[in-house]
């Protein structure tokens, strides 16, 4: 876009001149909470342009935004955004107006409407949505079958300070990983669950001191897999999964190789939590859900470089996920999360009336480097 009323006159097919730009209507829901972001999102999204004379020289344009995103089968967040310009037409021909109202217009306000639209998502505590720029000359061939105007100049009004444009450098990232287990395990896996708790006294009776609010097999009982079919099932199932894992944080395995170090059940009762902590002698960590009630306790992650951060402000309560201290994920049955085994995590107060049920475990490598140096 030129810049300024001096560019009215540099096109054959006359000229069109952002005079103002605004929102007209928003609404923004997070239907899903903070749960969908350990999950790839599917956002449908719908666009349309309405156009108004306001007086004999302008029209107005909108752009009616609507995006739906789904985590799964479950809604995540909706945006209605409603962006318009006011626009000053001059010595355009009759036959192009059209052209201008829905091609040019809507193709200079649609970065504005980007950045509202990212700005928005981010302060509703979810990642930001990246909007690509509309192709508004297809819309205009498919609708009309015409081509749309050509040499029309277009400028801007508005006189402002050119946009900063950094280059922001994401280092150190802090990956978590969440999918679906892939199998349908959890009901079988309750049962065993609650069996175990109930027949395992040793587990019932450090649980008593080390958990709050609850029953973990973590100090008891170190054969898991063994004590039912269902339990190897799970583990069998899970080495897809760390594998995913490993590719996506680009270990280096030179040869070596993860196995099972140790996992355990968990049975949270109403009240009860876990508080931070790491796994030292493993290398991935992860939790898989079996029983999630209503209000269940969510997992939550820490910051592992808090301690490092001396004079640093707080972060604001609307930061984006991967600029807060602590972020909360809440998960539902048949979820996994894995992560690297040093970040520190914990489990939040569990609102629930009845047990949630989770099996944890940790992953060390084992094998001999290849090609080492001598």
């Amino acid at each position: 876009m030129q810049s300024g009323d001096n560019a009215a006159g540099g096109g054959n097919g006359g000229n069109l001149t952002l005079v103002s730009h605004y929102v007209k209507e928003q609404s923004f829901k997070n239907e899903g909470g903070p749960a969908g972001l350990a999950f790839k999102r599917q956002v449908d999204l719908g666009c349309d342009l309405v156009t108004r004379r306001a007086d004999d020289g302008h029209h107005e344009v909108e752009i009616k935004l609507r995006a739906n995103s789904r985590e799964g089968g479950a809604s995540g967040f909706v945006l209605e955004l409603t962006y318009a310009g006011l626009f000053r037409l001059q010595n355009i021909p009759a036959d192009a107006v059209q052209s201008a109202l829905l091609v040019d217009a809507p193709t200079a306000l649609f970065p504005h409407l980007r950045d509202i639209a990212a700005d928005t998502i981010q302060k509703g505590g979810l990642p930001p949505l990246n909007l690509d720029t509309f192709d508004f000359a297809a819309l205009y061939r498919a609708d009309t079958g015409k081509e749309p105007a050509r040499n029309i100049a277009v400028a801007s009004a508005i006189t402002a300070q050119p946009a900063l444009q950094p280059e922001i450098h994401k280092l150190f990232p802090t990956s978590i990983y969440g999918a679906p287990l892939g199998v349908s395990l959890h009901a079988e896996l309750e049962a065993a669950c609650l069996k175990l708790a109930a027949e395992d006294e040793a587990g019932r009776a450090w649980s008593r001191d080390g958990l709050r609010g609850g029953y973990t097999s973590y100090a008891s009982i170190y054969d898991l897999p063994s004590r039912a079919p269902v339990f190897a099932a799970l583990v069998e199932n899970l080495g897809r999964h760390i594998a995913a894992f490993a590719r996506a944080v680009e270990f280096d395995m030179q040869g070596r190789r993860f196995v099972l170090d140790s996992i355990w059940v968990n049975v949270l009762q109403e009240a009860g939590s876990h508080p931070a902590h790491i796994h030292p002698h493993s290398a991935i960590s992860g939790t898989y859900y079996v029983s999630v009630p209503p209000g269940g306790a969510a997992l939550y992650f820490e910051d592992p470089r808090t301690g490092l951060m001396m004079s640093a402000p707080p972060r604001a309560k609307t930061a984006r996920p991967e600029n807060r201290d602590v972020v909360a994920m809440r998960p539902k049955a048949g979820n996994l999360f894995l992560w690297e085994s040093w970040l520190r995590h914990g489990v939040e107060p569990h609102g629930g009336k009845s047990p949630r049920i989770s099996i944890s475990f940790n992953y060390k490598v084992e094998g001999t480097v290849k090609n080492a140096l001598a």
